[in-house]
């Protein structure tokens, strides 16, 4: 009953997540800022696959499911942000110039 209740939790937190980053990204594409909302679409979709790894891989190790639910509804939301936070960063030119430039150093790239 517990991995229900966490699972249909964590369904509906993510329905609910996915509708108002759509909601979002409509207003942004809009507004002409569309890397915001790739984004946020970005975050979302790689946090549910993730999430699915997650759990299937939880479920595997401890073999019970229960766990593997647990494990996974607790780090929905905080890998979710770190993502996101993630993705902005490599959205900045100055952090863009700066990779290029350790990559040319190390002759990793051309």
């Amino acid at each position: 009953m517990g991995m229900l209740l966490i699972t249909a939790f964590t369904i509906n937190l993510t329905q609910y997540i996915l509708l108002l980053c759509v909601r979002y990204s409509v207003n942004i594409c809009m507004s002409n800022k569309r890397s915001h909302a790739i984004s946020i679409s970005k975050t979302i979709t790689w946090r549910i696959l993730a999430s699915l790894d997650t759990f299937i891989l939880s479920w595997f190790i401890t073999g019970s499911v229960t766990a593997g639910a647990s494990i996974a509804s607790l780090e929905v939301i905080t890998k979710m942000f770190l993502y996101y936070a993630h993705e902005r960063q490599w959205e900045k030119p100055r952090w863009q110039a700066f990779v290029l430039r350790v990559w040319k150093r190390w002759r990793l790239w051309k």
